[in-house]
């Protein structure tokens, strides 16, 4: 009986091995460099970047789908590198986030921020004021054109798939 025993809680612990091994977010070695919350908002208050928050949950497939193709693709990093201060947002976490003065965990920053679903990218101007958010998965070529609509401020001249069109017939990816 205690074979048995050994054996079903070796084999339980083998099962929760994959749930403990994703207690901290991981992605790619070549992603963009990521910044803590504080850092962030402090760099984009000082640039007058926007603020790109990348909203996530450790068990969401998607997120990691996101990290590995688009947050990897190289006219994705140089945009966001020229334009933007990025950082990382757990919204099941209760680490707590310098954000913009004052400190919250990053649970209740998400659901301040509106986030419903993960994953959902964040857009704030460098003062700390919501633009707009882009929930689920985006490919590269779709999510530069993302950036630029941000960017160019257009969400406030034009619907996102008129300006994706007019993109698309002037230089294809918005590169």
């Amino acid at each position: 009986m205690t074979c048995f025993r050994s054996l079903l809680a070796l084999l339980l612990l083998s099962l929760a091995l994959p749930v403990f091994a994703q207690t901290a977010a991981e992605y790619p070695e070549d992603s963009p460099n990521w910044l803590p919350m504080g850092e962030a908002v402090a760099a984009a208050k000082t640039d007058g970047d926007m603020v790109l928050i990348h909203a996530y949950a450790l068990w969401c497939g998607w997120c990691r789908e996101l990290d590995a193709t688009t947050y990897t693709d190289d006219r994705v990093q140089a945009y966001l590198a020229e334009n933007y201060e990025v950082t990382r947002l757990d919204v099941e976490s209760q680490e707590a986030v310098n954000f913009f003065g004052g400190h919250v965990p990053m649970e209740e920053l998400g659901q301040a921020l509106g986030v419903r679903s993960t994953p959902t990218t964040i857009f704030l101007d460098a003062d700390g004021n919501f633009l707009t958010a882009a929930p689920r998965f985006i490919p590269p070529e779709r999510f530069v054109i993302v950036l630029r609509f941000v960017k160019e401020r257009a969400y406030e001249m034009m619907e996102f798939n008129d300006y994706a069109e007019m993109i698309e017939a002037s230089d294809g990816f918005g590169g």
